[in-house]
């Protein structure tokens, strides 16, 4: 196929806002990626999930962009929490709060909530207890 045949501006004025969102996500995976691998290096964390993250940000436009996201931040970083605070740009890279779930490895302050599975997260329950 010839790309110069493809709908690009079509799909990019329809898209747009997703587009945007990724390159900022793309942005700040890069600069929190270089991070986690000082840490792994020094052995200060195993793998990125042991992490949280904080993304310390000058702009209130931006901090206010990546708060609206922090789960899904999360997730594309493959650490379990994001937070974001107000100061010069930088990468922070902690424990994380709560405890490990059994099933997906994350940690999470929900650990434990759930009387009829202790070791799991919420959102982890919630799927188990729904396939039964």
């Amino acid at each position: 196929p010839d790309p110069s045949k493809w709908p690009y501006g079509r799909v990019v004025a329809a898209n747009g806002k997703v587009l945007e969102t990724f390159k900022l996500f793309s942005e700040q995976r890069i600069k929190v990626s270089e991070e986690l691998e000082k840490h792994r290096q020094t052995k200060k964390i195993g793998k990125s999930i042991d992490a949280r993250v904080v993304l310390h940000v000058e702009r209130s436009e931006l901090q206010t962009r990546l708060r609206d996201d922090l789960k899904q931040l999360a997730e594309f970083f493959i650490v379990s929490q994001v937070d974001v605070a107000q100061g010069t740009e930088r990468v922070e890279v902690l424990s994380p709060n709560g405890k490990k779930c059994a099933r997906c490895w994350r940690w999470d302050e929900t650990v434990g909530s759930d009387a009829k599975d202790p070791g799991l997260c919420v959102r982890c329950a919630d799927a188990v207890h729904t396939r039964q």
